[in-house]
């Protein structure tokens, strides 16, 4: 989890990975598939991105618009 406007480079991994970008209600605005040297580069509205495995995208369906809740 990252909280601010930083790019996301998801080089080195061993599993295919996603940055999802959220606004400050913790909104979805972009999902973006970070594969070799694919650079996901934060809007002007991000405020946090989380960075997770494709997998935990597709199981759960994750898109665009859904609402997050992040809890410690």
């Amino acid at each position: 989890m990252l909280y601010g406007r930083l790019p996301v480079l998801g080089l080195g991994s061993r599993q295919p990975l996603v940055a999802i970008q959220l606004d400050g209600a913790l909104e979805a605005i972009r999902i973006t598939r970070l594969s070799g040297l694919r650079i996901s580069f934060p809007t002007a509205r991000t405020k946090v991105t989380v960075v997770i495995p494709e997998d935990i995208v597709r199981r759960f369906g994750l898109s665009e618009g859904d609402q997050f809740e992040l809890k410690s």
